[in-house]
């Protein structure tokens, strides 16, 4: 397993472990692209912007399990496609869906990271080389 990958399966691990502080992943630098769907995306920076993000992102789940359909790697880039099951804070509500995640590390350590909520449209660009920029 390449490093990259190492890297991109102990942020999934520590985020299904509702790990707020995964910042030793990360490079100071890091960008968190949440999709333009989610109320209040947002983009978070560094180290504390990566901590706010998942505070808020784990405030909206009592539940929530991330498993990994598929991995996909290009150099510095990996887009893992993973399963959400989810149940809502407050609401209770179960939900079941396939999202991307996009990862960029620089040096081992995440740089930027996009989440997609059409994880085919996702898969299907990554595999024409379309990246951000």
């Amino acid at each position: 397993m390449t490093p990259n990958r190492t890297t991109v399966d102990e942020l999934i691990r520590r985020m299904n472990a509702r790990d707020l502080h995964p910042t030793e992943l990360c490079h100071d630098d890091v960008e968190w692209h949440w999709p333009a769907t989610t109320p209040g995306a947002s983009v978070f920076h560094g180290h504390a912007g990566v901590t706010e993000g998942l505070e808020q992102w784990s405030e909206s789940w009592d539940e929530l399990n991330m498993e990994p359909e598929e991995i996909l790697e290009e150099g510095d880039w990996v887009l893992a496609v993973l399963r959400y099951r989810m149940r809502g804070a407050g609401s209770g509500v179960y939900l079941e869906s396939s999202v991307a995640h996009l990862h960029q590390l620089e040096d081992g350590k995440l740089r930027r990271w996009w989440m997609f909520g059409n994880s085919e449209k996702a898969r299907r660009r990554f595999l024409a080389g379309d990246r951000p920029d």
